[in-house]
């Protein structure tokens, strides 16, 4: 559970980015299988590559947000 706003900002910005992957994906899989030459094809192509960086910027940012200390438990490293 997040304790301060910094984690809490970067987990929900993880959590969207996350599920916004999952989502292109899908969309990405149902444009494949429409021809090139199907009308409309075009424009969503490059939805689907605008969705692709808004998706990475999110998750960037949610990294570069996530506080840097990580409570490691005893024998969690070998």
């Amino acid at each position: 559970m997040p304790t301060t706003f910094r984690e809490y900002l970067s987990d929900s910005l993880l959590r969207v980015g996350s599920e916004r992957a999952l989502e292109r994906r899908e969309l990405e899989q149902g444009i494949a299988t429409e021809s090139v030459d199907a009308p409309g094809y075009a424009t969503a192509a490059s939805a689907v590559r605008a969705a692709r960086r808004v998706e990475s910027a999110v998750l960037w940012l949610g990294w570069r947000l996530y506080p840097r200390t990580f409570a490691v438990g005893p024998g969690a490293i070998d």
